[in-house]
């Protein structure tokens, strides 16, 4: 297994990340994004995005928003993080008014 000859790879972590969430294995997924952010190259956008995208998968609005907001802040440019941003309070929102 690459991990195993390269276990500080983002790149190896963040592919084990997503095909835990291939798998819908959404703990295991977090786990591995949280294992390539600590290897991540300067800008870590990505690896960012994927850890909000599983935290709103898990239902943790709180934990998932402030990346977001980050994110939006460094990438004004990139729409997907404002479109997830509009996701995040639609979705907080409905969970609210259960």
């Amino acid at each position: 297994m690459g991990l195993n000859r390269f276990p500080k790879s983002y790149a190896l972590w963040v592919a084990m990340g997503a095909l835990y969430d291939r798998l819908g294995e959404d703990f295991e997924s977090l786990k591995c994004i949280e294992t390539a952010l600590q290897f991540a190259p300067r800008d870590n956008a990505g690896g960012l995005y994927d850890k909000a995208l599983t935290l709103m998968k898990l239902g943790c609005y709180g934990d998932a928003r402030p990346i977001i907001d980050d994110l939006i802040e460094r990438h004004p440019e990139d729409p997907k993080y404002l479109t997830e941003r509009g996701g995040l309070a639609l979705d907080t929102d409905i969970h609210r008014r259960l």
